[in-house]
């Protein structure tokens, strides 16, 4: 069994509220002036989504960047400094455990940006005025 495996279910209530709550506080703490770093006000970091694991003991924070630079470094100074933004956490939540966060580029944003290209292609355009010209004979 993985860390986040993909179960039919999905997540629990409490996964996501917890996921929401540890995203709201991570974003609060790098728009604040006590976590500086250089790289992250360059790179303009936003927390796109957080997802736990189903015992709440460790999560994964997918990590974007507003200028779309600098990604790697960013998410390497976030995972760096987990000991400072847990020590945030461990002020903010009230749970038995504190979690571990483990710092991800969020890739989705590419991906959509990808299939938005794709689709506005002249290759696409012109099978979809093919299709409304003829259509299909293969009809059951």
């Amino acid at each position: 069994m993985t860390l986040f495996s993909k179960t039919s279910t999905g997540p629990s209530q409490r996964q996501l509220k917890v996921g929401e709550q540890i995203r709201h506080i991570i974003s609060e703490l790098l728009t604040r002036s006590d976590f500086h770093s250089p790289v992250l006000a360059k790179a303009h970091v936003c927390i796109g989504e957080v997802r736990m694991s189903p015992d709440l003991r460790h999560g994964r924070a997918y990590v974007t960047s507003i200028m779309g630079e600098n990604m790697a470094e960013a998410t390497k100074v976030l995972n760096e400094n987990e000991y400072q933004i847990r020590k945030v956490l461990s002020k903010e939540l009230t749970m038995k455990f504190l979690p571990r966060i483990h710092f991800v580029e969020d890739e989705s944003f590419y991906e959509a940006n990808k299939i938005n290209s794709l689709l506005v292609s002249n290759h696409v355009a012109q099978d979809i005025e093919e299709k409304m010209i003829s259509p299909s004979l293969t009809a059951d």
